[in-house]
C-alpha cells in the first residue's frame, strides 16, 4: 500500500478490486524508490529499474539523472519528453523538454497540438531517439507503475523503438543538482 500523501482512501481500495488495474495506477500514480532486480532487456544497469516500471519487449534504457544529461549533451537529436502534468512543468522541468502528459501520448505524441509555446508543435520520429521522465513521487508502492511507465508502454505500442527513461524522473534529477528551468518558455 502507498505511504505517501497519494495514497488511495477505503473507497479508491474497494474499487480497485472491481476495476482494472490501470485504474490503480491513476490512483496512486507515483514510483518507488527501492530498486529491485532485474532490468528488461537492453537497459543501462547503471540507472537501475525501479519496483513498478513495466518489463517490455523492446529494448529500454534506464538511465539515471548524470547519464541522462550526458546523453543530452553527446546527442542533439535527442528528443526529450515530459510527461507530468502542466502544473508540474511550470513548477519545474528539464531545459528543451517537450511536455505531452501521460495521460496525452496516445492521441498527441505523432501530431502535437499542445500548448504551442511550450511544445512548438515538436513530436519525435520513431526511429528518433527519445528520453522520457517524469515526476515522480515520494512513496514506496512497488506495484505501482510510474507515468513513466504508462508512457512508454503507450509509445512502444506505437512503434517508438529508441527509447531511455530517467530513472527517478525529475525528483533525482533536481536532487542530483541538475539544472531545472521553471515555468514556460
Amino acid at each position: 500500500m502507498c505511504n505517501s500523501r497519494h495514497a488511495p482512501s477505503l473507497l479508491s481500495a474497494l474499487l480497485l478490486g472491481v476495476l482494472a488495474p490501470a485504474v490503480t495506477f491513476f490512483v496512486c500514480g507515483c514510483g518507488a524508490s527501492a530498486p529491485i532486480t532485474g532490468h528488461p532487456p537492453g537497459s543501462t544497469a547503471g540507472g537501475g529499474r525501479q519496483p513498478g516500471q513495466t518489463q517490455v519487449s523492446t529494448p529500454v534504457r534506464w538511465l539515471n539523472p548524470r547519464q541522462a544529461q550526458e546523453e543530452l549533451r553527446d546527442n542533439s537529436d535527442l528528443f526529450l519528453l515530459c510527461v507530468a502534468d502542466r502544473e508540474l512543468y511550470e513548477k519545474g522541468h528539464i531545459a528543451g523538454s517537450v511536455l505531452i502528459p501521460a495521460v496525452g501520448v496516445e492521441k498527441f505524441i505523432e501530431h502535437n497540438t499542445l500548448w504551442p509555446a511550450i511544445n512548438q508543435n515538436r513530436s519525435p520520429r520513431k526511429d528518433q531517439p527519445l528520453l522520457l521522465y517524469c515526476y515522480w513521487k515520494d512513496c514506496v508502492c512497488p506495484t505501482m507503475p510510474t507515468w513513466s511507465d504508462y508512457a512508454l508502454k503507450i509509445l512502444q505500442q506505437k512503434g517508438f523503438t529508441r527509447i531511455a527513461v530517467i530513472t527517478g524522473g525529475l525528483p533525482r534529477w533536481k536532487k542530483e543538482g541538475l539544472p531545472v528551468r521553471q515555468g514556460v518558455p
